[in-house]
């Protein structure tokens, strides 16, 4: 039996202005999504390049809502295809419009935002200190028994005879040399110490200038050696004398004398990184 207070279902469109308030919804609605989450990529990439964020999911559950209503539209019945049609023409519209909106006012959660550049780390940098090779004589007060040993090597300087530059400096700050004076088959190497190459502050136990004289075996170094401080005479940058007086031998060597005295003179060559 029919029905009379019911009316028939229609199959056509609906109202325009209930088609209208669906358009400005699904609009409103795809301009703030859009604001909050630019376009990077259309369709389901934007998600895969964007993460899992929750702005993300949001922006591909539009995707896919529009998809889903273009379907209706095509395959639908008139009283769906055209709200469908609508409704989806309205959300893309909202979308794009959000994102070139956030786009041009550099606004929303994932709108561009300035670059603030890393500061670069600034590696430690060690102070630099330069070598030389160089020629040195030692001469020793004849009483030592010691007999010097001047050699050189030309412009390039005497081997096993160094030069050392303070910390970025080129000012000579050590003088190295092996053999510089003999006793039979004993010999002696020293080293010149014009500052105190150590950052310890040793106080009034250690002077500077300072000379070490080690003595030196044919088999190899001993642990005799005599040391204190030097006089300087004369110190033209690659170039310098000093002298010394009673160097304390520590221990003293057996068969050689408790204290040497003498000068000490160097020239050093070109400077080059060690």
């Amino acid at each position: 039996m029919k029905d009379e207070g019911r009316p028939a279902p229609s199959s056509g469109a609906p109202a325009p202005a209930t088609l209208a308030t669906v358009g400005l919804c699904l609009f409103v609605v795809g301009l703030a999504i859009g604001v909050f989450q630019p376009l990077f990529v259309v369709g389901v990439g934007a998600t895969l390049v964007m993460g899992p964020t929750y702005a993300g999911l949001l922006f591909l559950l539009c995707i896919l809502s529009t998809l889903v209503m273009l379907v209706l539209a095509i395959f639908g019945a008139r009283w769906v295809t055209v709200p469908a049609f609508v409704g989806s023409a309205a959300l893309a519209v909202g979308l794009f419009a959000g994102n070139w909106t956030a786009a041009a006012l550099s606004i929303g959660i994932g709108a561009t935002q300035p670059v603030t550049p890393t500061p670069a780390r600034t590696m430690q940098s060690f102070p630099t200190t330069l070598e030389a090779h160089a020629d040195v004589t030692l001469s020793l007060d004849p009483a030592s028994g010691f007999t010097s040993n001047p050699t050189t090597g030309g412009p390039d300087g005497t081997f096993g005879h160094w030069c050392r530059s303070g910390p970025d400096s080129t000012d000579v700050l050590q003088v190295s040399a092996m053999d510089v004076v003999s006793a039979g088959t004993s010999t002696l190497s020293a080293e010149l110490y014009l500052e105190n190459p150590s950052p310890i502050d040793y106080g009034d136990s250690m002077v500077y200038p300072r000379l070490v004289l080690q003595l030196r075996e044919p088999s190899g170094f001993t642990e005799f050696l005599w040391g204190g401080p030097v006089t300087i005479v004369t110190s033209d940058g690659p170039t310098g004398t000093v002298t010394f007086d009673a160097l304390v031998g520590n221990p003293s060597p057996p068969g050689f004398p408790s204290t040497l005295s003498g000068q000490l003179s160097w020239t050093c060559r070109a400077w080059s990184m060690p």
